[in-house]
Order: C-alpha cells, then sequence, then structure tokens
C-alpha cells in the first residue's frame, strides 16, 4: 500500500513537471488574457492578403484562406515579388549555383509557378491573384531611396531596373516607389477588401517590413479604412518550437510588446491543406523545411501595434522581449556576436516643433556600429511620394542627414549621445509639416543588420 502511494506521489509530480515544462509551449494562449482575441470573418467580407514573397500566403494565412472560402468569402491574394533573390534555395533546388541574373529571373518564373500551384491546393484559382514583380529583397531600399527624380533601384541579382515579367500586373514599370504604390492602390481600387493582411512592421524580413508600409500609406492616400490585420513570418528565434508540431498552438514571441494578438482556430483539415499549399513552394520547402513545418500549428496569429500619440509628454514605445529574443541570431558567427548591440528602449514625443526619439543601446556605442534612424512624415493633403524621405546615419563620431540618398543640411538637427543612448531631435519642417510618423531603426555593423524596431505610426496631437 505505502509502495502504491509513494509510486503515485512520484506519477503525479511528474506529471505536474511535465505541465511546468511544456505547458506553456504547448498552449500559451492564457483564457482570460485581454490581449488574446479571435479574429472575427463576416459573410460580407473582402479578403485581401498582401504576400511579400510566393509561400508567405501559405505559411501566414492558409488556414485563414480555408476559413474565409468555407464563408463564402472572396479572397484575393497580392505577390509583391517573384522571390527572385533566394540564392540558397536555387542552389538547393538545380544543384548548382545562382551565378547570373538569367539564373535569377528562372527561379522567379518557377516560384510564380510555385505560387499558383499552392493557391489551387488552397482552394483559390488563377484569377484570385496577382503579381506585381519587384525585387525581392529591395523592396526597402525602395522605400527608403528611390522615389521621384532618384533612378530606380537596381536588383541585385536580376540587374533589372523595372518589373521584369509578362505576368506582372504592370510589366515594365520602374522599380520606384510610386510604381509600388500605384499597383497597390490599383488591386484595392479593383477588389475593394474589407480586410487586409499584411507583412508585419516587426517582422525582420526587410521586403515584409516594407510592404506594411507601401499598403498602409496607399490606403492613407486613398483615403480608405480598411481593418488591418499584420501577420509575422520573420523574427529572432520564432517560432518555438522549431519544427512540425500541429497539435501546439502558434504563440507570438512575446504577449507584452504592445501589439493586440489574434488568433485564428485550425481545424486539422485546414492545417493539412495549409500544410499541402507550404510544400507546394517546392523551392522553399526543400531548403528550409524544420522552419516552415513551425507553421503548421492548430491557429494562425495576426497583430498590430496601436498608433503611437506624439504629443509634448514622452512616450515609452519600447518591446519587451523575452530572453531568447534578445539574445543574437544563431547564424551569426563569433565576431558578428561580439558586435551585436541591440536596442533596448525607445521613446518618441514633440518638443518645440521637433519629433524627439530616443534610444537606448544594451551595448556601449563602438567603432564598428552604425545606427539608421527612418523618419517619414504623412500629410492628408499631399501624395506620400511626393514627401521627405529622411534618414538619418549615427556612428561613434558624427552623424548625417538624407533625404532618401541626398546628403541634406544638419542645420537644426540635433543628436546627442552617450555611450549606450542616443537622442536625435527632427524639425517637423524638415518631414513636411505632418499629420502623421512612420519611422523606424536598426543598427548594424557593416552591412549586416544587428537589431531592428518596428515600423510604427505617430498621430500628432494639433490640437
Amino acid at each position: 500500500m505505502k509502495r502504491n502511494i509513494k509510486y503515485g506521489i512520484i506519477l503525479i509530480a511528474i506529471i505536474l513537471f511535465a505541465l511546468y515544462m511544456f505547458w506553456p509551449t504547448i498552449n500559451p494562449f492564457i483564457p482570460d488574457n485581454p490581449n488574446v482575441l479571435n479574429v472575427v470573418l463576416s459573410n460580407n467580407d473582402r479578403i485581401l492578403i498582401m504576400a511579400p514573397h510566393p509561400d508567405d500566403e501559405s505559411v501566414a494565412t492558409g488556414g485563414l484562406i480555408q476559413n474565409a472560402l468555407d464563408k463564402g468569402i472572396p479572397v484575393h491574394v497580392v505577390f509583391l515579388t517573384y522571390g527572385d533573390f533566394n540564392v540558397w534555395s536555387y542552389t538547393v533546388y538545380e544543384k548548382i549555383p545562382m551565378l547570373t541574373p538569367s539564373q535569377a529571373l528562372e527561379l522567379g518564373e518557377i516560384r510564380h509557378q510555385e505560387a499558383l500551384n499552392a493557391i489551387k491546393e488552397l482552394g483559390l484559382s488563377e484569377k484570385d491573384v496577382t503579381f506585381l514583380g519587384y525585387p525581392d529583397y529591395g523592396t526597402s531600399e525602395i522605400l527608403y531611396y528611390h522615389w521621384g527624380n532618384n533612378a530606380p533601384y537596381s536588383g541585385i541579382l536580376t540587374r533589372k531596373t523595372e518589373v521584369p515579367y509578362s505576368t506582372a500586373l504592370s510589366p515594365g514599370a520602374p522599380y520606384k516607389g510610386e510604381s509600388i504604390m500605384k499597383d497597390i492602390e490599383s488591386v484595392i481600387n479593383d477588389f475593394n477588401p474589407t480586410k487586409i493582411f499584411v507583412s508585419h512592421p516587426d517582422d525582420y524580413h526587410p521586403d515584409h517590413r516594407a510592404m506594411f508600409v507601401f499598403t498602409t500609406v496607399s490606403l492613407w492616400d486613398m483615403g480608405r479604412e480598411v481593418e488591418i490585420y499584420p501577420y509575422l513570418v520573420h523574427y529572432r528565434n520564432w517560432p518555438l518550437p522549431l519544427g512540425y508540431y500541429p497539435s501546439y498552438f502558434l504563440d507570438p514571441p512575446s504577449y507584452d510588446d504592445g501589439i493586440v494578438w489574434k488568433e485564428l482556430p485550425m481545424s486539422s483539415r485546414d492545417a493539412q491543406t495549409k500544410f499541402s499549399g507550404i510544400k507546394s513552394h517546392v523551392t522553399q520547402y526543400e531548403s528550409n523545411k524544420k522552419y516552415l513545418d513551425s507553421f503548421i500549428r492548430t491557429n494562425e496569429i495576426y497583430g498590430n501595434f496601436e498608433d503611437v500619440p506624439l504629443g509634448i509628454d514622452l512616450v515609452d514605445i519600447s518591446l519587451d522581449k523575452n530572453e531568447i529574443q534578445e539574445s543574437p541570431p544563431p547564424e551569426f558567427n563569433d565576431s558578428q556576436k561580439d558586435a551585436f548591440v541591440r536596442i533596448e528602449a525607445q521613446s518618441a514625443k514633440i518638443e518645440n516643433d521637433k519629433l524627439v526619439l530616443n534610444y537606448v543601446l544594451s551595448e556601449p556605442f563602438g567603432e564598428r556600429i552604425d545606427i539608421f534612424i527612418y523618419v517619414y512624415g504623412y500629410r492628408y493633403d499631399k501624395e506620400f511620394s511626393k514627401m521627405p524621405k529622411i534618414n538619418i546615419k549615427v556612428d561613434l563620431n558624427d552623424y548625417v542627414v538624407y533625404d532618401q540618398k541626398t546628403p541634406i543640411s544638419k542645420e537644426n538637427f540635433e543628436v546627442k549621445k552617450t555611450p549606450t543612448e542616443i537622442t536625435v531631435k527632427i524639425p517637423l519642417k524638415t518631414i513636411g509639416n505632418p499629420d502623421k510618423i512612420l519611422f523606424s531603426a536598426r543598427t548594424s555593423t557593416g552591412l549586416l543588420s544587428l537589431d531592428l524596431m518596428p515600423w510604427r505610426i505617430g498621430i500628432l496631437d494639433k490640437g
């Protein structure tokens, strides 16, 4: 009897330990957590999915598409790029290295067909998709530097400066910000969505971040109010655990990050259909199976930051990342890990007709570290393409201010530095005396980005 009681106590202890260790991974959504809500689709909805690359539609919204189709809700997918920059996936798929522009364009055509195969697996048809054909891994550069009189962006691998694909919406459109916005606005006008699911402003892939901004400002320019549901695909040390765990929840990187997260539950049938869609992207699945498998869970998640009220009071907009997400990415080499500097905190306010941005760093500022700050104003009475695009580069010894690529006078700008803190003051007139401000920042060493701050939307108090 005593032995049975002893074994019973041991068994209970094991069960409790297992629950303690694994319950947060298996079921991270806490029912009474007010930040976890359900995505609600109505029969009157029209769903527009903005996918930076072929495969994002399946990875982030494969379950959503099933849910919408079951309700008879129209769905349309827009692909920003043809995915022609993924050198590794081409090498794995073709068993030869990618060395020429023609090979990059070949990859774009392969991924175009994979996308068509995937959307058919998901229940859509070719008429339900639009390809834009802008440069893979180049749309953030377009956002930063290629507007107005500036020359079009030149693709790193394709060497193209205009949309090269005959199946795109606007073949021959120059690689410029105006072209992307024109195409996005055309699709929105034609489809008339009620909900838009778009890549996240805190995603770590530059095309994903850029697509959020292009979509947002296109809606502003059109005067359209549409519900926006951003989705994450690329984030440091996420999702966890990596691999195929179809009975697990997909949990957000953090609850305490200022994002109101929403989930869309997936049935096992929808999850398997989504899995078929993902595997249709053969070039991507063969080269990154474990990561893509990680999105086959019991749910999908969507969430956006609230707008930042910009007034005389300092607003803390720091992200509360967990210990895993604060660490350097595992793919960094030792030298890159040694150089890793994270932005631990950021805040913003308006003071004497200047935007004041403050950044606190995890490590002292070093010779190898640069900080880039991006500040773009928006006015209701002026097209975004004609507004200044202020880019500030700060290093240990000095700083430079650009409008797109053009250096401009630093008069009236202020940058104050301590070893671990930077405060930047930007005259509102230099960003067009805006009604809203889009701003972001990153740390880097050489060409390598170390840490990224999400794009945030600041609303000026003009009362």
